[in-house]
C-alpha cells in the first residue's frame, strides 16, 4: 500500500479560445558576399535529446535525470499490461481527473509514484518538482505549455495548464481520453496545495510543422530585432533599454540561409531547425519550440560602430544556439547552457528606422 501524501485533484473549468488561422509569408534581401571570417558547425540538431532544458537556475545533471526518468515513466504508464490493467504513473485514475502533486521531499516522491523505475535522484533541499496528469478528448488535444508556472494565491498556488486543440478542418482524429503527463522543476518552493486551472485554446496547425514554424520565423520578412541577452554567468543584459537596437538584427529567409548585422557588420549562415512541440503564447498565440542549429557562419570584418560588448558578445556566441522558441511577435535562441538571446520583430517597435 502506498503512504499517504496530500495531493489535489482538480475539477477544473474548462475554458475554449478559438483562434484564426495567420498565413505567414517570406521574404528574401540580398546578401554580401565579402565574409572575412567563417564559423563551423558547433551545435548538431539532436532531436533524440529527451526535452528541452527549460531552466537556467536548475543544474544540468539534475534535470537531465528528471528529464528521462520522467520521458520514460510516462511512457510506461500509457502502456496496458498482459493483464489488460493499466496502472499508470499515479496509480488508477479514472479518465477525467486532474492529478497535481508539488514534490518537496524524496517520501513525497515515492508515495506518489506507483511504477517500478528507480527514482532519479534529487537534492530537494535545493529543488521542488511539479507532477500532474491532465487528459485530451481526442487526439486532436495535446499540452500547450512546455513550462510551467506556479502562481502564489497565498494560501495555495495556482497552475494554469493550457490544453492546446488542432482545429485544422484536414486533420483526421480519434475521439478517445488519453493522459496528458506534465512535469517541471523549481528552485525549491514552500509547500502548498495546488490547483489546477484547464483551459482549451484552439488553433490551426499544420501537419508539417518544420514547414509552420519556418514560416514564423520568415513571418512578413520580419527583421528580427536583439533586445537582450543572458550570458553564460545567467546575468541579464539589456540592449536598447530593453527596446531593441536597430544595428543588431538576424531575419530568416525561404532559401534556408540567416542574415542579419553587428554593428557595422553582417553576418549570414545556413539554418536548420527541428520543432519540439507547438505550445501557446502570451495572449493565446500560438509559437513552436524546438531545436536549432546554424551553419556555414561568417561575419565581415569592419570596424565597430555598435557597442562593443553587445558586438563581442553577440559575434561570439550566437553560432552557439540549440534551441528556438518562436511566435509571431516574439524570438528566444538559448542554449542548454543557459545563454539565450532574446528579439522582437521590428514591426512592433516605435523607432520607424527599425522596420
Amino acid at each position: 500500500m502506498k503512504a499517504s501524501i496530500n495531493h489535489w485533484h482538480c475539477a477544473a473549468k474548462t475554458v475554449i479560445i478559438a483562434m484564426t488561422a495567420v498565413v505567414f509569408t517570406a521574404c528574401s534581401t540580398d546578401s554580401e558576399d565579402n565574409a572575412t571570417r567563417v564559423y563551423p558547425v558547433v551545435c548538431p540538431i539532436e532531436p533524440e535529446q529527451p526535452m528541452l532544458k527549460t531552466r537556467s537556475n536548475v543544474d544540468d545533471a539534475t534535470y537531465a535525470r528528471l528529464a528521462t526518468f520522467f520521458m520514460m515513466a510516462f511512457d510506461d504508464a500509457r502502456k496496458t499490461g498482459g493483464d489488460g490493467r493499466r496502472i499508470g504513473f499515479f496509480g488508477q485514475l479514472t479518465d477525467e481527473v486532474e492529478a497535481c502533486y508539488l514534490i518537496t521531499s524524496a517520501e513525497d516522491f515515492k508515495a506518489v509514484y506507483y511504477g517500478d523505475r528507480m527514482l532519479p535522484e534529487v537534492d530537494f533541499e535545493r529543488y521542488s518538482v511539479l507532477m500532474g496528469r491532465s487528459y485530451s478528448t481526442d487526439s486532436r488535444e495535446s499540452l500547450g505549455n512546455y513550462t510551467y508556472n506556479l502562481v502564489d494565491e497565498g494560501d495555495h498556488y495556482r497552475l494554469p495548464v493550457n490544453i492546446l486543440r488542432n482545429v485544422n478542418p484536414s486533420l483526421v482524429y480519434t475521439q478517445e481520453i488519453s493522459d496528458l503527463f506534465y512535469w517541471d522543476v523549481f528552485p525549491k518552493v514552500e509547500s502548498k496545495p495546488v490547483l489546477m486551472e484547464r483551459r482549451v485554446v484552439e488553433k490551426v496547425i499544420d501537419e508539417d510543422q518544420s514547414a509552420q514554424a519556418a514560416g514564423m520565423l520568415q513571418l512578413r520578412g520580419s527583421n528580427w530585432v536583439l533586445t537582450g541577452y543572458t550570458d553564460r554567468d545567467s546575468v541579464a543584459h539589456q540592449v536598447g533599454s530593453g527596446w531593441g537596437d536597430s544595428r543588431y538584427t538576424i531575419s530568416f529567409l525561404a532559401d534556408g540561409t540567416m542574415q542579419g548585422k553587428i554593428g557595422a557588420n553582417s553576418i549570414g549562415a545556413r539554418y536548420h531547425l527541428s520543432p519540439w512541440k507547438a505550445c501557446i503564447a502570451s495572449g493565446d498565440r500560438l509559437r513552436f519550440v524546438g531545436w536549432f542549429a546554424l551553419t556555414d557562419g561568417f561575419t565581415t570584418s569592419v570596424l565597430e560602430t555598435g557597442d562593443g560588448t553587445v558586438d563581442a558578445y553577440f559575434g561570439s556566441h550566437l553560432w552557439e544556439m540549440e534551441f528556438f522558441d518562436v511566435d509571431e511577435y516574439d524570438l528566444t535562441l538559448s542554449d542548454s547552457r543557459g545563454q539565450k538571446f532574446s528579439f522582437r520583430d521590428a514591426s512592433l517597435f516605435r523607432d520607424a528606422s527599425l522596420k
